[in-house]
């Protein structure tokens, strides 16, 4: 379970068990980020995407209806008051609080970084 190429050795065992700590971490987070809701997430037994077309905008993601609230996690978000996210003002109009934005941005980064790694090392 090792493999060794000049003077560099991979232990398999230990390669694994990493990445296994990594799937956890980013399971974690994405649960921890989502309030430990789905949302009504389902996953269609088919969801058609079609290589061919180059438009900017185009993804496979727009073709079947995943969850029944696209919004659902920003709405849960906006209602948690300890985000801070946004603001009504006196005369009604909402503010998005900025600080609070990065945040939430610098959870999503994390969470793509790890993903990142991830896909790249399996």
């Amino acid at each position: 379970m090792k493999i060794t190429y000049k003077e560099h050795t991979l232990d398999v065992k230990l390669w694994r068990a990493a990445l296994a700590g990594l799937a956890d971490r980013i399971a974690r987070n994405l649960d921890e980020l989502c309030y430990h809701e789905d949302f009504g997430l389902k996953i269609p037994e088919k969801v058609p995407d079609d290589w061919s077309n180059s438009h900017r905008s185009y993804g496979w993601t727009g073709n079947a209806e995943f969850v029944p609230d696209p919004l659902a996690l920003l709405h849960r978000m906006i209602d948690d008051d300890s985000l801070n996210l946004v603001r009504v003002t006196d005369d009604g109009r909402v503010e998005l609080k900025s600080a609070a934005m990065w945040t939430i941005l610098d959870r999503c980064a994390a969470i793509n970084r790890d993903l990142a790694l991830l896909c790249f090392f399996l």
